[in-house]
């Protein structure tokens, strides 16, 4: 389902304050959305709308303050919530991919290579954060584990994003104790050190692998 539980949980905070108007388009038939003060407007796709890329053009002449969308995979989409992020609107999206570098070397290729420079000009301008999410077998059973990467976007990620050296942007979260985000690795090995993941299941996960299995050895050596 398109409609991802992490975009439903930022809905719901956007949807507290009465003051907006956020439009939703997404294609997820189930999903309800939050409860909240905020005047919602869904467009549905496959059923109020033919697509993403009419439903955003719509929803950009309607200036709201804030667009979630179930998907940004396509990039005429990607485009259209670009210049709408540019406008100065919120825009929160969703693409399938297992990392952050991945999703903006993704975006990166939706492009051809004339454009490339401005295409990153404007994401160090408008992008904030990029959020990704793995589910891991939890050790013993039970529930999946979330293991997430996060790129918070400030002046040195800026400077790397307008630069197109993406490889920087993944030192950069491994090594700014967070004040840039966190890498998956970190964030597996804190799962593993506290025994809610088995390390068996990171390593597969894993960038760097020798990395993770270092601080694994290390934390298994104090005890933790």
């Amino acid at each position: 389902m398109l409609f991802r539980s992490a975009l439903s949980a930022m809905l719901a905070v956007i949807a507290s304050d009465a003051n907006r108007y956020v439009v939703v388009i997404d294609d997820a038939i189930g999903a309800e959305l939050p409860p909240g003060g905020a005047l919602i407007a869904r467009r549905r796709v496959g059923d109020h709308v033919a697509g993403y890329v009419p439903a955003l053009r719509t929803a950009v002449r309607e200036d709201p303050d804030a667009i979630v969308i179930g998907s940004l995979c396509h990039p005429e989409s990607f485009d259209l919530a670009m210049r709408a992020a540019e406008g100065g609107r919120l825009v929160i999206g969703w693409i399938d991919e297992s990392s952050v570098t991945g999703a903006l070397q993704r975006v990166l290729n939706f492009y051809p290579s004339y454009d490339i420079g401005r295409v990153r000009t404007t994401l160090a301008s408008a992008l904030r954060a990029v959020c990704v999410r793995h589910l891991l077998p939890k050790a013993g059973g039970g529930p999946m584990v979330a293991a997430t990467e996060a790129l918070f976007v400030d002046a040195p990620a800026r400077e790397i994003l307008r630069n197109g050296d993406l490889e920087s942007l993944s030192l950069l979260m491994r090594t700014g104790e967070g004040a840039n985000g966190h890498s998956l690795d970190h964030c597996m090995s804190a799962l593993v050190a506290s025994g809610e993941v088995r390390i068996e299941d990171a390593y597969q996960r894993a960038e760097e692998k020798s990395w993770l299995l270092q601080r694994a050895g290390a934390a298994a050596g104090k005890g933790v």
